[in-house]
């Protein structure tokens, strides 16, 4: 393979695409599975078990780290063409807007549901309008990446030219600082995640893998040439540290309580040690996991996804309207099947399919409208 940074990279298309699109299979299981209640506020009466949770781990390790990567990829072509003026109006516009109106608007249809199931009886005029007037920074729900997203892109803005300007010592000291970042996070701040929620230890992670994302962009082909030729070896790492947490996670399966606080942190503030051997090394290779998947999945797009298709520019362009979408669509889909007696298998299947369809659908209408697009993240400018 030889590929310049001009030539169309159109396998970071197609991950993008499929990146953003993994996120509707993963958010309709967590209505399958013990703990759904708790992230959704209501969940399915069936549940998948032991299987469909490690399902959900497993796919949480590296799809946000993955998505984030993916997006500094898409920060690198708009940094490179666009002034740094023109380039803050564009986030500004293309996310801060679509964020506002989805969190005032769209994510007034999931949080009725969610009070609906909860109990509450409201209509939804007067919900929407109680709601407008107490909204708060949580009413961002699932759009918290945007919020993430525009963050980094601002403060990432003096690396990310340093970059652009070329030269060794950049090259060689971004994924050094990356990797900082990241121990940083699983080391010093995980352990006091509870005390420090406003900066949780996944935040530095994901701009971590941001920054990765930038900086892949700007090395020669020759690097993915070579991260090709590894990707059997990263897939057999990546399963191989994903086996070892699930022996771990199993050996702690009986102590509820213990393993989640090993998984998401905040142990000190249960007066455990800072750091210990367990917490330590179970962070430690969450981490490496997450990487391995990453390149694995970097690795293999480059390989096999390479090509153009007359849907891509289509699909491309449709991803941040449809990951706006699909959660409203999702948690009504969820609402009214959850009281149905079918196997939980045919109900996340309906879900899952029900959610692709009707997602799609609100996208193809708003698309219609041009003063609608922007408001959904969808460009101005359809594809030829």
């Amino acid at each position: 393979m030889t590929q310049t940074l001009s030539t169309r990279r159109y396998d970071l298309d197609w991950l993008r695409v499929i990146l953003f699109g993994v996120l509707v299979p993963y958010h309709a299981l967590i209505g399958f599975v013990s703990y759904g209640h708790n992230v959704y506020g209501y969940r399915n009466q069936d549940v998948g078990g032991d299987l469909a949770e490690f399902t959900i781990f497993a796919f949480h390790a590296w799809r946000l780290p993955a998505l984030f990567l993916i997006s500094g990829v898409g920060t690198y072509f708009l940094m490179r063409n666009k002034g740094v003026a023109a380039f803050i109006q564009n986030r500004t516009l293309r996310l801060i807007i679509p964020l506002i109106i989805g969190a005032i608007f769209w994510n007034a249809i999931t949080s009725y549901y969610q009070v609906t199931a909860q109990g509450e009886d409201w209509a939804f005029p007067a919900y929407f309008w109680h709601r407008l007037q107490n909204l708060t920074l949580r009413s961002q729900g699932h759009l918290w990446f945007l919020v993430n997203l525009f963050l980094y892109s601002i403060v990432s803005i003096p690396i990310m030219l340093w970059l652009l300007r070329g030269g060794r010592t950049a090259c060689v000291a971004i994924p050094l600082l990356a990797l900082a970042a990241i121990l940083i996070s699983v080391l010093l701040i995980k352990p006091f995640d509870a005390t420090l929620y406003r900066l949780r230890w996944t935040a530095l992670v994901y701009w971590a893998y941001y920054i990765i994302g930038f900086w892949i962009m700007t090395l020669p082909p020759v690097v993915w040439n070579r991260l090709a030729r590894m990707k059997w070896i990263s897939l057999i790492a990546a399963i191989a540290t994903l086996s070892l947490l699930g022996l771990i996670l199993g050996n702690l399966s009986a102590h509820t309580d213990r393993m989640n606080t090993i998984i998401n942190g905040g142990w000190v503030q249960k007066y455990w040690p800072f750091q210990s051997f367990a917490t330590a090394g179970y962070s430690l290779l969450y981490a490496l996991n997450t990487a391995f998947w990453c390149t694995t999945i970097f690795a293999f797009g480059y390989v096999l996804l390479n090509r153009n298709s007359p849907i891509l520019s289509h699909l491309n362009r449709a991803v941040y309207p449809f990951y706006i979408f699909h959660f409203p669509v999702l948690m009504i889909g969820l609402f009214y099947l959850r009281g149905l007696s079918w196997p939980w298998q045919i109900e996340f299947a309906f879900l899952t399919i029900g959610t692709f369809i009707g997602t799609g659908l609100l996208v193809w209408v708003c698309d219609f409208f041009p003063f609608m697009r922007p408001l959904v993240g969808l460009s101005l400018r359809k594809p030829k």
